[in-house]
C-alpha cells in the first residue's frame, strides 16, 4: 500500500519542530506507515497556513502529486489539517480516488465504501 502524507501548521511555534523534521505529526504519520508496512511515497508541509480555504500552494501541488502518481492513502494526523468541513473530505477522496485516514479520529467509512453498503 502507498501513502502519502499531509502535515499543516496554523502557526510559526510549530515550524521549527518541521523544520528538523520532529513534529508530532510527522513522526505520529511515520511510526503508524512503518508499524502497518505502508510506503510512505512523501509528506507535504504547509507552514503557517490556515485551513479555512484549499487556496494553499502546497496543497495544490498534493493534488497534482495525487493525480500522476498511484496513491492509495492520504494521511493525516486528525481531519483539521485538511480543513474543517467535512463534506469537503468525502469530495476530495472521490476526485482524487484516494482514502484519507486521520490517525488520531474515528474511522469515517470512504465515500465508495458508503456506495457500496447502498447498491444492490
Amino acid at each position: 500500500m502507498k501513502a502519502i502524507a499531509y502535515i499543516r501548521t496554523a502557526t510559526n511555534d510549530q515550524d521549527y519542530q518541521l523544520e528538523a523534521g520532529s513534529s508530532p505529526q510527522d513522526k505520529t504519520i511515520e511510526n503508524y506507515c512503518y508499524i502497518n508496512n505502508i510506503e510512505l511515497l512523501q509528506s507535504f508541509y504547509d507552514v503557517c497556513v490556515s485551513s479555512s480555504d484549499f487556496n494553499r500552494k502546497v496543497w495544490t501541488e498534493l493534488e497534482q502529486f495525487l493525480t500522476s502518481n498511484m496513491v492509495d492513502l492520504l494521511i493525516v494526523t486528525d481531519y483539521e489539517r485538511i480543513g474543517r468541513d467535512i463534506s469537503k473530505i468525502a469530495e476530495i477522496e472521490q476526485k482524487n480516488k484516494v482514502q484519507i485516514l486521520a490517525l488520531t479520529e474515528p474511522v469515517i467509512p470512504s465515500t465508495l465504501e458508503i456506495e457500496k453498503l447502498f447498491k444492490p
